[in-house]
């Protein structure tokens, strides 16, 4: 067919050991006023209490670019009952001077850390990447952030004639760098989902 696999482990496999009180994920929006320049940044955070107890936690974020703290927030105390779930939320807006826009060309990418912390200091905390950019689409024209582009892209389906759907690092980083050489700015990732690094790499 398609694509050919060999069975076993495909890829790198690690063991994540974290406490039963823990952020599952993150969900951040961000949107940008094209008007004036600022945006707002809305960051969902997924929290967890696997244990038998009611917790009373705090909870923070940071947000960062190349390194530089732009917006952070005062601990927030949260209480989490015993085998639930919450979702908090933060809402952090950016200035004119804080917003760099994400473009295929310069793909600016911001960094949000949520930090959550008990009696005892820090518990769990995760970093998400995101970029701030509006799409819209007008008639037969695809805005990015007010800008008409021509979408030109490929549908890669990660697999090697040598090492199967493995698909070592020289291999995908070598197929992303021909495609954006070739003036690609979109890509149809195919149906299985990417190890992390192929993502990483994209971004």
């Amino acid at each position: 067919g398609a694509y050919w696999s060999w069975g076993g482990f495909r890829r790198r496999v690690s063991l994540l050991v974290r406490e039963p009180v823990f952020i599952e994920q993150q969900q951040i929006t961000s949107d940008p006023d094209l008007s004036n320049g600022t945006a707002n940044v809305s960051t969902k955070v997924f929290l967890k209490n696997e244990t038998n107890v009611d917790k009373v936690i705090s909870l923070k974020q940071q947000i960062s670019i190349n390194g530089l703290v732009l917006t952070y927030s005062s601990p927030e105390i949260i209480k989490l009952a015993a085998h639930t779930e919450k979702v908090h939320i933060f809402n952090r807006p950016l200035s004119k001077s804080q917003v760099k826009l994400w473009h295929f060309d310069h793909p600016s990418l911001y960094k949000s850390t949520v930090t959550l912390q008990d009696q005892n200091g820090i518990v769990f905390q995760q970093t998400s990447r995101f970029g701030i950019r509006k799409i819209e689409i007008d008639g037969l024209r695809f805005l990015l952030n007010g800008e008409s582009v021509r979408l030109a892209g490929y549908n890669w389906v990660a697999d090697d004639r040598t090492t199967g759907n493995t698909l070592p690092e020289f291999r995908f980083k070598e197929d992303i760098d021909l495609m954006k050489t070739a003036g690609a700015n979109m890509a149809r990732i195919s149906h299985r989902p990417l190890p992390d690094d192929v993502m990483d790499y994209l971004d």
